[in-house]
Formats: structure tokens, C-alpha cells, sequence
């Protein structure tokens, strides 16, 4: 190692850590796993999701039009640039998409925790503060969100399932994304050197590309860049607001081809359904949260004087994050403000209390007691972060040991023409992972944008499926609220983010009348009308009434699934 890299080798050691603990329950299961088939472990919050779309990517459908379904021509409303890079590293390499996933699972963690130890160090001029700033930045999200954490790390437990950081893409990817970004412009805006072109085109680039990975970083980086602009005008610095213009301008040129798609999609029949499940619906609610004031405070009530050069930009910051979690108030343009508390609030907040808090041990206690203080948390932190990763694969290594049953199934689709493939939830969710079929039964087919009353014909063609008279519908409906609620709508009937009450029974009912227009209805009608040419049976989990319908069996593959086409199909 590099003598100037030796002195950070503390760092490395520690980002090393953090990437081994985020893969860990993902190696353990692939290597320890009897008859594992490649089917891997998962559980992450939209993990099925993001692996579906980085197939499809892999596919060649780079636009994510539709990931679920045979509507890929429709304009995207999420884009994909993480998913992108992942099935690129999976053609490049050779290895299946769930490999480079679990992959990844280490190289972002270790690459974020890097970057934040480096603009840890470039705030503070400590080691000791940086990599406190950045493992506190990292692993201290769940006692931010709980403080029972505490107590339960007492008892040598956790009440957390797993460290957000081994989700795929978001927020590994994003705040890769994010926290390069506030250094780079840190060092622009502190740096007595005016910043090269090269610096100041990397900082658009990066702002524009992250909009491709995560609106929510882009729009934050964006009101950073705006808020910075406006205060060095009003201090007359105006090369340098000129040089942050730049920048700005990059990104927002970057958004032009999203934006032209986001405006097209909202133009189709179909959007209000995939806005309500992509969570930007209308309104004018105002948010707010304990740790958002937290960042609004410390530069006024806790700021070192050894930290004095960077408080107005940290001042910026927070009045960016108020900004960018409240813009709906006047635009009535809502975004999920869960995807700013969980991937800048926290990360941003843990940073900055490592680095003052060290600072302050410092200055009080001296640098024996700060490297103590630094040990303990980092000790701490990681047995916690372990603890949680055991509780993940506690309750989801179950789950993935019965789905490498999956695998023959997954063997015989791959070797006949590719096709939309109705199935049960669980299998649905797999199947686009590691086929190349569609799968309209995934609930997170709504996500896209799909023809009026498609979700729920859907509904219906289970309800058939599954046997359900006319009479039982209703019934069915409101013993199934919640279910219905996800398949339908998301989660939110309402479409409004501050409405948590459950489907009414108006809603059922109005449902459970449709429904009897379909009764007689030919099941292969309805999957025409679905664009779905064949339906999976899994004998093990499915209590479907086939037997007495339109459909022929086509072939049962390991005797567990039965493959069934319309009559008149020649596929």
C-alpha cells in the first residue's frame, strides 16, 4: 500500500467491514445452502423488484417501459441507469444477475463508506473524526428510526431485519451518487482555487446521472446547488456562482429526456393507478421529522469552532432537505418523503454528529478519549449491524431454501420461446428474474404503466381461478382488504398520503358487481385480454380450478408444474 495510503489504511479496514457484513448472509446462504440451485437469497425491501428490472435491462429493454408485463413500449415513469450498469457487469462478466447483484451488495457499501470518510476528512482534517462521521453515517439509520435499539443491543439483539445498505441500487448506488456530489461541491465551494471545468462537468454529470437512479437525490442536489448558488451572488462571489451555474445547468439538461418520458406517461389512460403505486400522487401535506430538525440546528447550536469553514454549507444543506421534502406544499407534486429520511436524512445527520462529537472529545477529553469514543461506537455499530443481518437471514433463508425447488421449472421456460406467464405471487416475483417470460401476476406490475382496469381484471382472473362465486366475491373482497389494497392500488386506496384508513365497502362492493360480468367469461378470454399466453400451476401452493375450464395442459415439468395454454394456442 502507498505510504500516503497507509495512513488511511484504518479506513479501508473499516469499509472492508462494512461491504463483508452487507454480503454476508447472501454468501453464507449460496455457499452453506445443500442443493443450492442459484436461485439466491432475498428479502430486502423491492429486492424481487430490482432484480426483475435488471434482467430486463439485460434483455436489451434499457427504458423500463414495462418489466412485468408485454407492454414494453410504454413511456418509463422510473428510470433505470443502476439497473443498467448492473446487467452491463453481468454481459461483461458472465454472470447471472443475481450474482453481480450479491456483488455489488459488497463493492457499494465499501465504496460509500470510502466516500464518506473522505469528505469526513475533507470537513474536519481528522481521521479519527471521519471514519467515526462515516460509520455512524452508515450504521446508525436503525437507532435513528427506533431508539428501543439501544435497549435490545443490551441484550446483544436487534429488533431490525437486516441493514438497509444491501438493498439493491437504492440507497447503495444513489448515495454512492449523493455524498460524491456534496464533496465534490464542498471542495468547490471551500477551495481558495477556482475549480477546473473538469471538476465542475464531473459534478453535473454526477447530479444528472443520479435523476436516473433516484429522483429523490437529484432533486435534493439540486436545491443544494440553487440554495449555494443564491448565497455566493449575495456575498458577490460571482465566479463562483457562475462555476456552480455550470453545474447546475449539466443536471438540469440531464433531466430533459426523463421528463419528456414522465410527461408522455402522464398522458396515458393508465398513470394515475402507476403514480399512486410510485407514490407521486397530489397534494399539498407538509412534512416534517425529528432528524430534519436535527440537521437544521447543529450549525447553529453545535458547530465546533474547528468546523467553522463548513457551517454555511451545512446551513444550505438543511435548508435544502426542508425545501426538497416540502416543494409539494406549493407544486401539489408529492414524492415518498420515506425515500429522503431513510437515504440523506440519516446518512447526513450520522455523519455530521460523528465528526462534532469527536471534535468536541477532542478538544475536552483529548485524542486517547476521542479514539475510545471512536472504537466503542464503531464496535457497537457493527455488532448491531451483525446482529441484524442474522435476524435477516433468520426469517428469509427459509423462503429461499423452498425456492430452489423453482429451478427445473425455470429450466424448462428458459428453453421454449419466451412468454407472459401468469402464476401465484411468489412465483411471479421470481420468474422475470430468471426467465426471460413476463410475469403479469407480480404485484409490482402496477408500478408501471398499464391499460384502465387491467389491475383489476387481473383481480378477477384470480378470483376465477381460484373458484370464487359471484356469491363469496364480497365476501372474499373484504376478508382480502389489504391484499386487494396492494394489488390494486399500491397499498393506498385513496391516493392520498395522509389518509392510512383501509378500502371502504363501497369500494368492495362496486368490485364484487363488476366481478359478476366475468363469471361466464372463458378463462382463455381473459387471458387474451390480459396479454397472457400461459398459466403455471404449482400443485404444492395453488388450489385452482382447472379441471372444468377452457385451457389444455400442455406439459407438468418435475411433477409439481402444470403448464397450461388455450386451446386454439400454438405456442
Amino acid at each position: 500500500m502507498p505510504g500516503h495510503l497507509k495512513h488511511h489504511a484504518g479506513a479501508f479496514v473499516l469499509a472492508l467491514i462494512v461491504g463483508i457484513l452487507t454480503v454476508a448472509p447472501y454468501l453464507y446462504f449460496a455457499i452453506t445452502t445443500p442443493n443450492y440451485t442459484g436461485i439466491s437469497l432475498m428479502g430486502q425491501d423491492a429486492e424481487e423488484h430490482y432484480l426483475a428490472r435488471i434482467h430486463e435491462s439485460y434483455e436489451g429493454n434499457i427504458t423500463l417501459g414495462n418489466t412485468f408485463t408485454s407492454y414494453k413500449n410504454t413511456p418509463y415513469t422510473s428510470a433505470g441507469a443502476g439497473e443498467a450498469f448492473e446487467a452491463a457487469i453481468a454481459k461483461l462478466t458472465s454472470l447471472t444477475i443475481p450474482a453481480v447483484s450479491i456483488a455489488a451488495k459488497f463493492v457499494f457499501p465499501l465504496l460509500v463508506f470510502l466516500v464518506l470518510y473522505g469528505f469526513g476528512i475533507q470537513i474536519s482534517h481528522s481521521r479519527v473524526a471521519a471514519m467515526t462521521g462515516a460509520t455512524l453515517g452508515m450504521l446508525g439509520s436503525d437507532f435513528m428510526s427506533n431508539f428501543r435499539e439501544f435497549i435490545a443491543l443490551l441484550h446483544f439483539r436487534s429488533i431490525t431485519d437486516g441493514i438497509t445498505w444491501a438493498r439493491p441500487i437504492n440507497p447503495p448506488m444513489s448515495d454512492l451518487l449523493l455524498f460524491s456530489a456534496l464533496w465534490l461541491l464542498y471542495r468547490i465551494c471551500t477551495h481558495e482555487a477556482r475549480a477546473s471545468k473538469v471538476t465542475l462537468v464531473a459534478l453535473g454529470a454526477i447530479i444528472g446521472i443520479s435523476l436516473y437512479i433516484s429522483p429523490y437525490i437529484w432533486s435534493y442536489l439540486g436545491v443544494v446547488l440553487l440554495l449555494l448558488f443564491i448565497y455566493e451572488v449575495s456575498k458577490k462571489n460571482y465566479m463562483l456562482a457562475f462555476d456552480l451555474s455550470i453545474s447546475g445547468v449539466i443536471g438540469l439538461l440531464a433531466a430533459i429526456p426523463l421528463a419528456l418520458s414522465h410527461l408522455n406517461a402522464s398522458t396515458q389512460p393508465g398513470y394515475d393507478i402507476a403514480a399512486q403505486f410510485l407514490g407521486s400522487v397530489t397534494s399539498h401535506v407538509p412534512v416534517f421529522g425529528v432528524w430534519l430538525l436535527v440537521l437544521l440546528l447543529l450549525p447553529f447550536l453545535m458547530w465546533p469552532l474547528e468546523l467553522r469553514p463548513s457551517r454555511p454549507f451545512f446551513i444550505m444543506c438543511g435548508i435544502s432537505l426542508f425545501i426538497a421534502l416540502n416543494q409539494q406544499v406549493l407544486s401539489g407534486f408529492y414524492l415518498q418523503p420515506g425515500h429522503y429520511h431513510w437515504y440523506i436524512t440519516k446518512p447526513l445527520a450520522g455523519l455530521l454528529l460523528g465528526l462534532i462529537l469527536v471534535i468536541l472529545l477532542m478538544r475536552y477529553a483529548g485524542a486517547h478519549g476521542a479514539i475510545v469514543f471512536s472504537g466503542a461506537v464503531a464496535t457497537l455499530l457493527f455488532i448491531h449491524a451483525g446482529l441484524a443481518q442474522h435476524n435477516f437471514y433468520v426469517k428469509n433463508a427459509p423462503m429461499a431454501v423452498a425456492a430452489q425447488t423453482y429451478a427445473s421449472l425455470f429450466t424448462d421456460l428458459n428453453q421454449h420461446v419466451s412468454l407472459s406467464v401468469y402464476a401465484d405471487r411468489t412465483l411471479s416475483d421470481y420468474i422475470p428474474i430468471y426467465t426471460n417470460d413476463d410475469a403479469p401476476g407480480s404485484w409490482y406490475a402496477g408500478f408501471y404503466v398499464l391499460p384502465p382496469d387491467y389491475l383489476k381484471h387481473r383481480l378477477f382472473l384470480e378470483y376465477r381461478l381460484r373458484g370464487i362465486s359471484v356469491q363469496n366475491c364480497l365476501a372474499t373482497l373484504k376478508n382480502e382488504r389489504d391484499a386487494v389494497a396492494y394489488q390494486l392500488y399500491g397499498g393506498n386506496w385513496s391516493s392520498d398520503p395522509s389518509n392510512k384508513e383501509a378500502i371502504p365497502d363501497a369500494v368492495l362492493e362496486s368490485l364484487a358487481h363488476d366481478y359478476e360480468s366475468f363469471v361466464q367469461t372463458k378463462i382463455s378470454t381473459l387471458m387474451r385480454a390480459l396479454s397472457i399466453d400461459a398459466l403455471v400451476v404449482d400443485a404444492e401452493n395453488d388450489a385452482w380450478s382447472i379441471k372444468n375450464s377452457d385451457l389444455r395442459l400442455d406439459r407438468i415439468i418435475n411433477e409439481r408444474f402444470a403448464i397450461y395454454l388455450p386451446f386454439n394456442s400454438g405456442k
